[in-house]
């Protein structure tokens, strides 16, 4: 169990329990943006699969998750707080060699990681 606020050692919880269910191909990358950014860029000849996802946002504006700069929303929510999700058996990914981002549609922060693997 880790206590609240305690951001880091979560992550690297949930990284490490993935990592142990899916093997050594996961990538976890670090959300920290401020602005509309990339996480990861695939490489070439490569997409990126989501496999789970935690993030918070320090302020009430919509944050998400989308492959390319002008790709749909994924996971959106508009209010400060925590959102997770396992994506384990799904098929959650971008085309090949698109960029997954995060998106703010306003001042505040996204942090967080997710969990990727590169097919």
């Amino acid at each position: 169990m880790v206590e609240w606020g305690n951001y880091a050692e979560a992550y690297k919880a949930l990284h490490d329990k993935l990592e142990e269910v899916l093997g050594k191909s996961v990538i976890q990358k670090k959300i920290d943006l401020t602005a509309t950014g990339i996480i990861h860029t695939p490489a070439s000849g490569k997409k990126i699969r989501l496999k789970a996802f935690v993030w918070s946002s320090n302020a009430d504006v919509v944050t998400a998750l989308r492959f390319g700069i002008g790709g749909d929303l994924l996971f959106a929510i508009q209010a400060k707080g925590l959102i997770g999700m396992n994506l384990i058996g799904c098929r959650v990914e971008g085309a090949v060699d698109e960029a997954l981002y995060g998106y703010l549609s306003g001042t505040g922060t996204l942090k967080g990681t997710v969990l990727i693997e590169e097919v």
